[in-house]
Protein backbone atom coordinates (compact mmCIF):
# COMPACT_ATOMS: atom_id res chain seq x y z
CA UNK A 1 0.00 0.00 0.00
CA UNK A 2 1.51 3.35 -0.99
CA UNK A 3 1.48 6.36 1.28
CA UNK A 4 -0.76 9.17 0.21
CA UNK A 5 1.20 12.36 -0.40
CA UNK A 6 -0.19 15.35 1.46
CA UNK A 7 -0.78 18.73 -0.11
CA UNK A 8 2.15 21.13 0.57
CA UNK A 9 -0.02 23.33 2.78
CA UNK A 10 -0.98 20.45 5.07
CA UNK A 11 1.20 20.35 8.19
CA UNK A 12 3.72 17.47 8.12
CA UNK A 13 2.47 16.22 11.50
CA UNK A 14 -1.16 16.47 10.40
CA UNK A 15 -3.38 13.81 11.86
CA UNK A 16 -6.92 13.89 10.55
CA UNK A 17 -9.31 14.32 13.44
CA UNK A 18 -11.92 11.62 13.32
CA UNK A 19 -15.55 12.03 14.28
CA UNK A 20 -14.72 10.40 17.63
CA UNK A 21 -12.68 13.49 18.51
CA UNK A 22 -15.69 15.74 18.02
CA UNK A 23 -16.82 17.16 21.33
CA UNK A 24 -19.44 19.59 22.52
CA UNK A 25 -18.00 22.93 23.66
CA UNK A 26 -19.75 22.61 27.01
CA UNK A 27 -18.56 19.05 27.69
CA UNK A 28 -16.57 19.56 30.88
CA UNK A 29 -16.09 15.87 31.62
CA UNK A 30 -12.58 14.45 31.84
CA UNK A 31 -13.04 12.81 28.42
CA UNK A 32 -14.43 16.04 26.97
CA UNK A 33 -11.48 18.05 28.26
CA UNK A 34 -9.07 15.47 26.80
CA UNK A 35 -10.76 15.72 23.40
CA UNK A 36 -10.71 19.53 23.54
CA UNK A 37 -7.00 19.37 24.31
CA UNK A 38 -6.39 17.23 21.20
CA UNK A 39 -8.42 19.61 19.05
CA UNK A 40 -6.51 22.64 20.36
CA UNK A 41 -3.16 20.89 19.99
CA UNK A 42 -4.01 20.04 16.39
CA UNK A 43 -5.16 23.61 15.69
CA UNK A 44 -1.99 25.13 17.17
CA UNK A 45 0.25 22.74 15.19
CA UNK A 46 -1.64 23.67 12.03
CA UNK A 47 -1.37 27.38 12.87
CA UNK A 48 2.40 27.08 13.38
CA UNK A 49 2.68 25.33 10.04
CA UNK A 50 0.73 28.09 8.27
CA UNK A 51 2.96 30.70 9.87
CA UNK A 52 6.13 28.81 8.89
CA UNK A 53 4.95 28.51 5.29
CA UNK A 54 3.86 32.17 5.25
CA UNK A 55 0.26 31.24 4.51
CA UNK A 56 -0.94 34.39 6.23
CA UNK A 57 -4.58 34.10 5.14
CA UNK A 58 -5.02 30.63 6.66
CA UNK A 59 -2.92 31.56 9.71
CA UNK A 60 -5.01 34.69 10.35
CA UNK A 61 -8.30 32.79 10.06
CA UNK A 62 -7.19 29.97 12.34
CA UNK A 63 -5.57 32.33 14.87
CA UNK A 64 -8.81 34.27 15.02
CA UNK A 65 -10.85 31.14 15.53
CA UNK A 66 -8.59 30.24 18.46
CA UNK A 67 -8.92 33.76 19.91
CA UNK A 68 -12.72 33.67 19.66
CA UNK A 69 -12.75 30.29 21.38
CA UNK A 70 -10.65 31.68 24.25
CA UNK A 71 -12.95 34.71 24.59
CA UNK A 72 -16.00 32.43 24.78
CA UNK A 73 -14.19 30.22 27.32
CA UNK A 74 -13.35 33.25 29.44
CA UNK A 75 -17.03 34.26 29.33
CA UNK A 76 -18.07 30.81 30.54
CA UNK A 77 -15.58 31.00 33.43
CA UNK A 78 -16.87 34.46 34.36
CA UNK A 79 -20.52 33.41 34.39
CA UNK A 80 -20.17 29.88 35.75
CA UNK A 81 -17.31 30.24 38.21
CA UNK A 82 -17.40 33.89 39.28
CA UNK A 83 -21.11 34.75 38.98
CA UNK A 84 -22.12 31.19 40.02
CA UNK A 85 -24.89 30.77 37.48
CA UNK A 86 -25.62 28.56 34.49
CA UNK A 87 -24.54 29.92 31.12
CA UNK A 88 -27.56 30.14 28.83
CA UNK A 89 -27.28 29.05 25.18
CA UNK A 90 -28.38 32.48 23.90
CA UNK A 91 -25.57 34.10 25.91
CA UNK A 92 -23.02 32.08 23.97
CA UNK A 93 -24.55 33.34 20.74
CA UNK A 94 -24.23 37.03 21.57
CA UNK A 95 -21.80 39.08 19.53
CA UNK A 96 -18.19 38.73 20.53
CA UNK A 97 -17.86 42.52 20.81
CA UNK A 98 -20.57 42.51 23.51
CA UNK A 99 -18.62 39.82 25.35
CA UNK A 100 -15.32 41.67 25.44
CA UNK A 101 -17.13 44.93 26.24
CA UNK A 102 -18.64 43.12 29.25
CA UNK A 103 -15.12 42.06 30.28
CA UNK A 104 -14.06 45.70 30.12
CA UNK A 105 -17.02 47.04 32.09
CA UNK A 106 -16.35 44.41 34.76
CA UNK A 107 -12.63 45.25 34.85
CA UNK A 108 -11.61 41.82 33.61
CA UNK A 109 -9.60 43.39 30.77
CA UNK A 110 -7.89 46.76 30.58
CA UNK A 111 -8.94 49.69 28.45
CA UNK A 112 -5.93 48.97 26.22
CA UNK A 113 -6.90 45.30 25.80
CA UNK A 114 -10.49 46.30 25.01
CA UNK A 115 -9.19 48.73 22.38
CA UNK A 116 -6.83 46.09 20.93
CA UNK A 117 -9.68 43.57 20.71
CA UNK A 118 -11.91 46.11 18.98
CA UNK A 119 -9.16 46.91 16.45
CA UNK A 120 -8.45 43.24 15.80
CA UNK A 121 -12.12 42.43 15.24
CA UNK A 122 -12.52 45.45 12.95
CA UNK A 123 -9.49 44.27 10.98
CA UNK A 124 -10.87 40.74 10.86
CA UNK A 125 -14.20 41.96 9.50
CA UNK A 126 -12.48 44.13 6.89
CA UNK A 127 -10.22 41.31 5.72
CA UNK A 128 -12.64 38.41 5.89
CA UNK A 129 -15.64 40.03 4.25
CA UNK A 130 -13.60 41.03 1.22
CA UNK A 131 -10.82 38.44 1.28
CA UNK A 132 -10.34 38.23 -2.48
CA UNK A 133 -9.65 41.98 -2.56
CA UNK A 134 -7.34 41.91 0.47
CA UNK A 135 -5.10 38.91 -0.13
CA UNK A 136 -2.08 41.22 -0.28
CA UNK A 137 -2.99 42.83 3.06
CA UNK A 138 -2.78 39.72 5.28
CA UNK A 139 0.53 40.05 7.14
CA UNK A 140 2.56 38.03 9.60
CA UNK A 141 2.35 40.96 12.02
CA UNK A 142 -1.46 40.69 12.07
CA UNK A 143 -1.25 36.98 12.84
CA UNK A 144 1.24 37.75 15.62
CA UNK A 145 -1.15 40.37 17.08
CA UNK A 146 -3.99 37.86 17.15
CA UNK A 147 -1.74 35.21 18.74
CA UNK A 148 -0.57 37.72 21.36
CA UNK A 149 -4.16 38.62 22.25
CA UNK A 150 -5.00 34.90 22.42
CA UNK A 151 -2.17 34.46 24.93
CA UNK A 152 -3.40 37.43 27.00
CA UNK A 153 -6.99 36.13 27.09
CA UNK A 154 -5.77 32.64 28.00
CA UNK A 155 -3.73 34.08 30.87
CA UNK A 156 -6.66 36.20 32.07
CA UNK A 157 -8.96 33.17 31.95
CA UNK A 158 -6.53 31.14 34.08
CA UNK A 159 -6.26 34.05 36.52
CA UNK A 160 -10.07 34.20 36.68
CA UNK A 161 -10.23 30.46 37.40
CA UNK A 162 -7.79 30.88 40.31
CA UNK A 163 -9.91 33.77 41.64
CA UNK A 164 -13.04 31.61 41.36
CA UNK A 165 -11.39 28.85 43.41
CA UNK A 166 -10.70 31.36 46.18
CA UNK A 167 -14.37 32.40 46.13
CA UNK A 168 -15.52 28.79 46.60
Amino acid sequence: MSEEKLHPLVPPDYLPLSAEIAVARDDDSEEGRAKKYLIHKHAHATLNHYIATQNHVAAFMLAFSLLEDRIRAMYVVLVRDIDKRIVQEDELKQSISKVFHLFYTRNEITKEQNSQLFKLFTLRNKLVHNTMWHLHIFRAADVASVKNMHRQITNLTEKMKRRAKKLS
